[in-house]
């Protein structure tokens, strides 16, 4: 017989034993697998990356909002701040006005008083 030729009938115990056992392991993890994956895992489609690409860039745009919304209200606040300043010196203004005035209200009434006494006294002497 050359090298080449085969013998006819079944094959040898061990060889149906080892392409058994090889056809298992390759099974194996596949069977793992698909035992140990959780059952309720969702996958993410296209209509969902989307969705979530979407609600990123509404919400970068409500963030740019709020934040341009806080500047004007910065800007608000430094422009009330110093209207009440200049209001405020101007109330120290008014304040020494009419202290001011209140003195020159005395001087006068005091004048006033002095005129009448000198009219007093010419009514008198008539």
């Amino acid at each position: 017989m050359s090298g080449w030729t085969s013998l006819a009938g079944p094959p040898s115990r061990p060889r149906r034993f080892g392409r058994r056992l090889g056809f298992l392991l390759l099974l194996l993890p596949l069977i793992v697998g698909v035992i140990g994956a959780p059952p309720n895992v969702q996958s993410v489609h296209g209509d969902e990356l989307s969705a979530a690409r979407a609600r990123q860039a509404q919400l970068k745009k409500d963030v740019a909002a709020q934040r341009a919304r806080i500047a004007q209200l910065a800007a608000i606040q430094a422009s009330l701040s110093a209207d009440i300043h200049d209001t405020a010196v101007q109330l120290r203004g008014v304040n020494a006005d009419l202290a001011q005035v209140k003195k020159k209200i005395s001087a006068l009434a005091t004048r006033i008083d002095g005129v009448q006494g000198t009219y007093d006294d010419l009514v008198t002497q008539l």
